[in-house]
C-alpha cells in the first residue's frame, strides 16, 4: 500500500473512526498514524477547541451536508478529485441510485483505491475511480471520457488538497475546473480551505502545520487571507461565491458558535459566460 501518501492513510482512518467511511478502507498505517497523533491531538483540543479531528470531522461533515443537499435538488453526478480513501463515495452511490460519482486521483492512489473496492465488489457502473493528473488538463478529458455523462448537473469535490498546492497550481487546478464545468450544464464546487488568517497566531497550529508539511513531505500553504481574496480569485475563473464557516453550522460540524476553526468551506457555482 505504498502507493497511498500518509495523508490519506491517516485520514482514511480518521472517517472510519467518524463514522463517515467503511472499515473496508482502513489500513494499518492509518491506525498507525491515527492513534500516533492522538496525544497531541488531546493537547491542542484542551488547549485551543481546534484539534486536528475536530476541523476533520467539521470539514468533511459540511461538505457532506451541502452535497446531499445539492443531489436532493437535482445535482446528480460528482467528481470527486484526489478521494484518497474517503467512502464518501460509496455511502452517496448507496443514497441516492441514480447518482453518477467519479473519483479522480493520481495514478498510484487511484489504482491502490480501485483495486481494494473491486476486490470488495464494492465498484459498479456508477461508481468510477480513474487516475489524471488533475494538473493536466488533456489527461483529465481523457480520463473522464468514458465515465462522465456532460447532461447531468455536476458537483466537483475536493478535500484534503488546495492548501498543498503552490498558488501556481491552485491556479491551474481551478482554470482546470472551469474547463470541465464550461461543457456541463450547471457545475456546483465544494472545498475546504485553511486562510491565513486563522492559522497565523496559535503555536499549536503552527506545530499542526510542520505535522502535516511533514507527512507530505512538502509545504502547507495559506493562500488567502480573506473571505473577499477567495471570492476575487473564484471569480478570475467564473465561479460565483464565497466560504462558509462550520461555525454557522453548528449542529452538523459540532463547532460552536462561539469557537474558533482553521478550516472554511468553498460554496461556489459555475458562472458560464459569452467566451464558455
Amino acid at each position: 500500500m505504498n502507493r497511498i501518501s500518509p495523508t490519506a492513510h491517516f485520514t482514511g482512518y480518521s472517517w472510519i473512526k467518524m463514522g463517515f467511511s467503511d472499515p473496508v478502507l482502513s489500513t494499518p498505517e492509518g491506525a498507525f498514524l491515527y492513534y500516533a497523533l492522538a496525544p497531541f491531538d488531546v493537547v491542542t483540543d484542551i488547549f485551543s477547541s481546534v484539534s486536528l479531528r475536530r476541523f476533520l470531522y467539521a470539514r468533511h461533515a459540511l461538505i457532506d451536508h451541502l452535497c446531499r443537499e445539492y443531489i436532493q435538488n437535482g445535482y446528480s453526478q460528482v467528481i470527486e478529485v484526489a478521494a484518497g480513501l474517503s467512502g464518501r463515495s460509496i455511502r452517496f452511490t448507496k443514497e441516492f441510485p441514480d447518482l453518477n460519482w467519479v473519483e479522480l486521483d493520481l495514478p498510484g492512489m487511484s489504482s491502490a483505491k480501485h483495486e481494494k473496492l473491486s476486490n470488495l465488489g464494492l465498484l459498479h457502473s456508477r461508481l468510477h475511480c480513474i487516475a489524471a493528473d488533475a494538473l493536466n488538463i488533456d489527461h483529465v478529458f481523457s480520463a473522464l471520457e468514458n465515465v462522465w455523462d456532460t447532461k447531468r448537473r455536476t458537483i466537483i469535490i475536493t478535500e484534503g488538497l488546495i492548501n498543498y498546492l503552490t498558488k501556481d497550481q491552485l491556479t491551474v487546478l481551478w482554470e482546470n475546473f472551469a474547463k470541465i464545468a464550461a461543457r456541463l450544464p450547471e457545475t456546483r464546487y465544494l472545498s475546504d480551505l485553511h486562510p491565513r488568517e486563522n492559522n497565523s497566531d496559535s503555536i499549536l497550529i503552527q506545530l499542526g502545520r510542520s505535522v502535516l508539511g511533514a507527512f507530505v513531505r512538502g509545504k502547507v500553504n495559506f493562500h488567502f487571507s480573506t473571505e473577499q481574496e477567495c471570492e476575487t480569485e473564484l471569480k478570475r475563473h467564473k465561479f460565483e461565491g464565497g466560504w462558509l464557516h462550520p461555525a454557522d453550522f453548528s449542529s452538523i460540524t459540532g463547532v460552536h458558535p462561539n469557537q474558533s476553526s482553521p478550516v472554511r468551506i468553498i460554496n461556489a457555482i459555475f458562472s458560464k459566460g459569452e467566451n464558455n
